[in-house]
């Protein structure tokens, strides 16, 4: 298990909606939900950007969980 990096594309796809996974970190999927909704009223790359980092920075601080662990070898 290892946490992809921040220039990794799996994060930007994500909040974006461009890729869907099946994660079972519920505090991950509640902020993806929150995200794409944050980027469909305020689209444009910098909002992309931060929502990437924000998804990211949930699995940073998480990434001892089980369930972030297990999302993270799907990401990985």
């Amino acid at each position: 298990m290892s946490l992809p990096p921040i220039s990794h594309p799996i994060w930007h796809d994500l909040v974006c909606g461009r890729k869907t996974l099946r994660l079972e970190f519920l505090a991950a999927n509640f902020l993806i939900a929150r995200l794409r909704l944050v980027i469909h009223e305020s689209p444009g790359t910098p909002t992309e950007i931060r929502c990437a980092h924000e998804l990211y920075q949930l699995y940073a601080d998480n990434a001892g969980l089980p369930s972030a662990r297990r999302d993270l070898e799907k990401l990985g």
